[in-house]
């Protein structure tokens, strides 16, 4: 089997029907649970309910009123997160998104983006099948980065709003 063959191959077990999809995440890797939401979506969706809840019984303080926001936010997050990486591995990459996703995850791990301008590089030098399947790869790299990490992006949201003045 040549390496095209193994690429076309595993993009098809990648497009496959794996069972059902987180309904806000969209991830296929994590087990989708109670509401049709993953484990990490729903205890979100838990807290908020929860929150709220708490709100209604005993009143908005301010402390719980900042709670409501950052668990809104995780939600908007969640959903952002399935919007945007629902098809990856059915669409086609190009060099530049290569490129992106390889800056993107450099700069987060090392605080220096790496491979920039690289673009038409990563475009010649891989197939098509092969861009997509490594775009895939690193993009879902990037989104356990933000799944990790969806409190403190959830925080900043919250304050770039009551900064900006949209509470």
């Amino acid at each position: 089997m040549t390496l095209d063959e193994e690429v076309a191959g595993l993009l098809e077990i990648l497009r496959g029907d794996h069972g059902p999809v987180c309904a806000w995440c969209k991830s296929r890797r994590h087990p989708v649970k109670s509401k049709g939401l993953c484990g990490h979506c729903n205890r979100i969706r838990l807290k908020f309910a929860a929150l709220e809840k708490r709100a209604e019984e005993n009143g908005r303080t301010s402390e719980l009123d900042y709670a409501i926001r950052v668990e809104t936010a995780k939600m908007e997050r969640c959903k952002l997160e399935g919007r945007l990486h629902t098809r990856v591995a059915e669409t086609l990459a190009s060099g530049l998104d290569i490129e992106h996703d390889i800056s993107y995850l450099s700069k987060l791990i090392l605080g220096e983006e790496m491979f920039y301008g690289y673009a038409n590089w990563f475009g010649h030098a891989f197939t098509p099948d092969q861009r997509i399947l490594l775009h895939y790869f690193l993009d879902e790299l990037g989104r356990e980065y933000t799944r990790q990490n969806r409190l403190t992006f959830a925080m900043d949201d919250v304050l770039d709003k009551t900064i900006g003045g949209d509470q």
